[in-house]
């Protein structure tokens, strides 16, 4: 099975950010630092690292834009500490 996939820009954020998003980026909006340990296993089970993790978040359009998810996590991770 290969690890890798490959994709232009485009590619990805029509293919790749609408499925992941949901899974290792929302939780983290909607519970903060609580989602924090179940990201970090979903991301494992994909092989995914902080660097994908960034890019999913670089790579988002609309209210997954990254400004607009920064300006979101940042409370969330807050309200938590």
């Amino acid at each position: 099975m290969r690890v890798k996939v490959s994709g232009d820009k485009h590619e990805i954020r029509q293919s790749y950010i609408p499925a992941l998003y949901p899974h290792i980026v929302q939780p983290l909006i909607d519970r903060g630092a609580a989602a924090v340990d179940e990201i970090i296993e979903r991301m494992d089970e994909y092989y995914l690292s902080r660097e994908d993790w960034d890019t999913v978040i670089e790579l988002g359009v609309d209210t997954h834009k990254d400004d607009v998810v920064t300006k979101l996590i940042k409370p969330a991770i807050h309200e938590e500490v």
